[in-house]
């Protein structure tokens, strides 16, 4: 997703648009798998000065604007995806030996 459609989206939300929610959403969006807060602030600080209080306040105002979901590991491990028609809610696996969340085909 473009970052034009992406500041598009949230202001449709009618949140305050800025660089570093919009570097945040597209991480989300990006990823191939459910993605930790860790791991969002891991690929957008390669880019973007940003602190991990930012990405933790960024993700919860994105959750509840129904943006992302939230999906907990065994571990207690809390994992975010992208919300949209292309993207149900569907089950995921989560690896015992490298603690990776995986999307499973709901079908």
């Amino acid at each position: 997703m473009s970052i034009t459609k992406i500041k598009s989206l949230l202001r449709e939300k009618n949140i305050r648009v800025s660089e570093k929610k919009c570097a945040v959403l597209q991480a989300i969006i990006e990823s191939n798998s459910p993605v930790n807060v860790n791991e969002l602030y891991q690929r957008v600080s390669y880019d973007l000065p940003i602190d991990l209080a930012t990405v933790y306040r960024t993700v919860n105002a994105l959750k509840s604007l129904k943006l992302i979901r939230e999906i907990i590991n065994s571990s207690g491990i809390q994992y975010y995806e992208f919300i949209n028609s292309n993207n149900p809610v569907h089950p995921h696996f989560n690896c015992r030996i490298c603690n990776h969340l995986f999307c499973l085909d709901g079908r």
